[in-house]
């Protein structure tokens, strides 16, 4: 997707930096995320995706450089303040409530976000599970869900609070083929939804099933963006992968 004059930026990372002490995690990076899109997000462990998700959703200030969020600038905004503006995250590693049932952890998302008139959070709540396929499960206690449960009562909880861009950091990880392939289809009727996706993962085969566009960074860089088909082709992705180049 080119980004065409008839279809506006949700999200626009411009020339951010972030550094750690000396580390610089993230280098003078570009990114964008057109309406309509579900963007992946993908390269080596430790090439800065996490840093990012944390840049975009107001844990992390950045050091210089832009965030926009529907061409309003974000980057000096609280987390929760970004969350209400319409932008939320799920995390690699679940941090649910775990003396609430599944129905009341995805209530407080819902009490949390934007509200839509003429819907209660109850009902926004409601919603939000029977999308994530927690129905038979709303009336127990977290703690003892698995981890595929865990994982899609934090998509839900996201999704209760309304957002207009979602950012989902490895919700397939650690999931058999079966669950992978269920979460995918999640995230299909999410996007179908109106929704824009920011999807990082290292399931390849998730991600490049799912995403219009793959961003590659690595060393906190972009080294590629552009289809699966192209970045999967791409000689500076292999090397990055593989460490090696296409040709040797």
């Amino acid at each position: 997707m080119s980004g065409p004059a008839a279809v506006s930026a949700l999200v626009e990372a411009r020339g951010v930096v972030k550094r750690f002490g000396g580390l610089t995690a993230v280098h003078r990076l570009d990114l964008t995320l057109w309406d309509g899109e579900i963007l992946g997000l993908i390269g080596p462990n430790g090439a800065g995706k996490t840093t990012l998700f944390n840049l975009l959703s107001g844990q992390f200030a950045p050091d210089s450089g832009e965030i926009l969020l529907e061409g309003r600038e974000i980057q000096r905004l609280p987390s929760h303040r970004i969350c209400r503006l319409g932008l939320a995250r799920t995390f690699q590693v679940p941090r649910p409530f775990l003396a609430l049932t599944v129905s009341e952890s995805v209530l407080v998302g819902a009490q949390f976000g934007g509200r839509v008139a003429g819907t209660s959070a109850s009902e926004t709540a409601d919603r939000c599970i029977a999308l994530t396929r927690l129905e038979p499960r709303r009336s127990a206690p977290v703690h003892s869900l698995n981890l595929a449960e865990r994982k899609r009562l934090d998509l839900a909880r996201a999704l209760a609070t309304r957002p207009r861009v979602l950012l989902v950091d490895e919700v397939a990880a650690g999931l058999n083929p079966t669950e992978v392939r269920e979460t995918v289809g999640i995230l299909r009727e999410v996007h179908a939804s109106g929704i824009g996706i920011i999807y990082v993962e290292h399931v390849m085969e998730a991600v490049m099933d799912i995403s219009d566009r793959v961003h590659v960074l690595d060393h906190g860089a972009t080294i590629a963006i552009g289809t699966p088909g192209e970045v999967t082709r791409d000689p500076a992705v292999i090397e990055a992968y593989l460490g090696r180049s296409a040709g040797s």
